[in-house]
């Protein structure tokens, strides 16, 4: 439990850095240039990542189960991981509507995956790694809600033609994920 632990240290507090310290940030990449903060930051986030993988594969083994709910409660969990994947989608494609509307399309969607995660995982070492997930970005999600609004942004009108592609390429993944790669990546067949 350690090594996750750990991880979820690292990773999340290199990337709640400008959550918790914006003024450091901003030292360091006046300091350093944006390209070598970019690089210790990537690094930093791989090794945690690292970590969290080799720590949960660790803690997994660790007994006991706090809950576990019906089988057919995962339809409702496949639907709202849908949402999770469109969501994540929309961070990455600019011009949509979703984008605009939600603001950090990201962070609500990481909010959406780890709390379906907690609730369909009642191991201990779900319950960090979830958690620890699900507090990070529901975090995330209002302080940068918060920022957007004191600095008073506005994001871009989106259009139709962004939001059918963002669906579409999250339809895609989310399909990929369930079908292929959730087994293959974490071992846990979803259907």
């Amino acid at each position: 439990m350690m090594l996750l632990l750990l991880g979820l240290l690292v990773f999340i507090g290199m990337h709640s850095v400008r959550i918790w310290a914006p003024a450091w940030r901003g030292a360091q990449i006046t300091r350093l240039g944006w390209l070598y903060w970019r690089a210790i930051h990537s690094l930093a986030a791989l090794v945690g990542l690292v970590l969290i993988v080799k720590g949960y594969a660790e803690a997994r083994a660790l007994p006991g189960v706090y809950w576990q709910l019906p089988f057919a409660a995962r339809h409702g969990m496949l639907l709202v991981m849908l949402l999770s994947f469109i969501l994540l989608t929309a961070s990455q494609v600019p011009g949509s509507h979703i984008k605009q509307r939600v603001g950090h399309p990201m962070s609500l969607g990481l909010v959406l995956w780890s709390s379906m995660h907690l609730l369909f995982n009642g191991r201990p070492a779900a319950l960090v790694l979830f958690g620890a997930f699900l507090a990070w970005s529901l975090t995330l999600t209002v302080v940068s809600l918060r920022r957007d609004r004191a600095a008073g942004v506005q994001y871009p009108e989106g259009r139709l033609s962004r939001d059918l592609l963002v669906c579409a390429i999250g339809v895609v993944a989310w399909l990929t994920f369930i079908l292929v790669l959730h087994q293959r990546l974490i071992g846990v067949a979803i259907l």
